[in-house]
């Protein structure tokens, strides 16, 4: 039906920190990629969702964010997005 009745997906909590990370330095990109190869099997596009959403943190990030220093914080952002 998805296939049939629309023409983009947004994977929302498939690309959510919480899920693609949800240990520090272990990424799993195993639903996204799903999704994605659906969407090409279909002909569909898929747009990006939100990067950093505070609702979306692992709970070792939000540990960092509220515990942890600016500096540590800045690199946790940085090696998520790298």
């Amino acid at each position: 039906a998805i296939a049939r009745h629309a023409n983009m997906l947004v994977p929302e909590n498939d690309l959510k920190w919480r899920r693609i990370q949800p240990r520090e330095g272990d990424f799993d990109f195993r639903a996204y990629n799903t999704l994605a190869a659906f969407t090409k099997q279909h002909s569909m596009m898929m747009r990006g969702h939100t990067l950093v959403w505070h609702v979306g943190l692992p709970n070792w990030a939000d540990e960092i964010l509220t515990k942890g220093s600016r500096t540590a914080a800045r690199a946790m952002m940085e090696a998520h997005i790298k």
